[in-house]
């Protein structure tokens, strides 16, 4: 007969389990940031002088694309930087 665990000898598996798949998503998230520049919805709302509600309209709106790294949400610089040109250029022109 199998016997059973201890119930915290599987919790610290479960918790070393949890760590090793959250390095993975910090090392994704590092390496995409690196090869893609990206903004945080924060950094893209604080780019744009919004709030988050509008970044997530944008996203839906397909204006702005969403990257989805575990609980990340990244959206690609070049994107918010010609949606941020596009708003400057049509406040000068007023």
């Amino acid at each position: 007969m199998k016997q059973s665990q201890n119930p915290f000898e599987l919790i610290t598996i479960h918790l070393n389990t949890i760590e090793r798949s959250n390095h993975r998503i910090e090392m994704e998230l590092r390496d995409l940031k690196i090869g893609c520049p990206n903004y945080t919805r924060s950094e893209a709302a604080e780019v744009l002088g919004v709030s988050l509600p509008t970044i997530d309209r944008l996203i839906t709106s397909q204006k702005l694309t969403k990257i989805k790294i575990g609980s990340k949400t990244l959206i690609p610089k070049d994107q918010v930087n010609e949606l941020a040109a596009g708003n400057e250029q049509s406040s000068s022109a007023v």
